[in-house]
């Protein structure tokens, strides 16, 4: 007898265990997805997500100002929404003609980027160039010539898996030059 329920064979006892084993797995798991839920909103990734999306939809300067906010805060490593976020403001940027704002969301991106730029490689260098590109437009500064010799040098030194030079890493070299 198990918490007072009487069994007529061996085979009902193991049903219930099956039964309690099936619904500890069952709390387990909403355990675990509760917890991930509430890490990602800790770290600021579903603030950073809200706004992404919000800026995808509107594209204004206050979506904008929202989306950098929430990249500002968030505290966590370079994840698969705060690095789409990141490049969605920077390209969004750069099609404009606010230096400003284009080397702004650059050097973040370039920033943000960093821990990853070996497995990223491509996004990680384009970000340097257009901050340095910005910054050149901007203000003239011989800064960006230092930054482009870096973009360059970065471009110059990849190599894909296979020892090929990828088509991005050439282009760059040679914008960069």
């Amino acid at each position: 007898m198990i918490h007072g329920q009487k069994y007529s064979c061996v085979g009902d006892i193991i049903e219930e265990m099956r039964l309690r084993a099936l619904w500890l797995v069952i709390i387990s798991v909403v355990a675990i997805a509760h917890n991930t839920l509430a890490a990602a909103q800790e770290d600021g990734l579903a603030d950073v997500s809200a706004a992404h999306n919000t800026f995808i939809e509107d594209g204004s300067d206050d979506a904008r100002g929202q989306l950098l906010a929430a990249l500002s805060a968030y505290n966590g490593p370079p994840a698969v929404q705060s690095v789409n976020a990141y490049l969605t403001l920077m390209n969004h940027d750069a099609t404009g003609d606010n230096y400003q704002h284009i080397r702004q969301s650059a050097i973040a991106t370039e920033t943000h980027l960093t821990p990853v730029r070996s497995i990223l490689p491509k996004h990680y260098v384009e970000a340097k160039y257009i901050a340095a590109v910005a910054l050149f437009n901007d203000r003239q500064d011989r800064n960006a010539i230092l930054e482009m010799t870096h973009v360059e040098g970065f471009a110059r030194a990849h190599f894909d898996d296979a020892g090929g030079k990828p088509g991005w890493a050439e282009d760059l070299k040679w914008k960069a030059e």
